[in-house]
């Protein structure tokens, strides 16, 4: 088992075959061991959000989220995209590092979206749950 800093735990179970499968007879041949990797990360909250990360929460949302520069690029411009290509909602405002912007989103129907961040180094998409 790992434990860094408390955020990160990783270990390995072993078992043979005849621990997964239920009713199962093992033959000789059947009967080896298996290793299996278990790794936890712990969820980011509003503070650990590491340095290079833009973040958007929260989210799932109903009312509005808020996007969290930690990238050393700025965000130019916002776009929040339907899922038949529609482009429901567009912002350009420049968002520092360090920085964060907070966009209303209580007009859009519940559904799945995706916010385009545009930054120098290119574009950035990412999953929005409206509820």
């Amino acid at each position: 088992m790992h434990n860094i800093n408390g955020e990160v735990l990783a270990g390995y179970i072993y078992g043979g075959i005849d621990a997964l499968i239920p009713n199962f007879t093992p033959s000789t041949a059947s009967n080896r061991l298996f290793k299996v990797l278990i790794n936890y990360e712990k969820p980011v909250g509003l503070n650990d959000i590491p340095k290079g990360v833009i973040a958007i929460f929260p989210n799932p949302s109903n009312n509005q989220i808020t996007i969290q520069n930690q990238s050393a690029n700025s965000i130019s411009k916002i776009e929040i995209i339907n899922q038949i290509g529609e482009i429901v909602f567009v912002q350009n405002q420049t968002i520092l590092f360090g920085n964060k912007s907070t966009i209303p989103i209580i007009e859009l129907m519940s559904g799945f979206y995706f916010v385009k961040l545009y930054t120098a180094e290119g574009v950035e998409v990412m999953k929005l749950v409206k509820y």
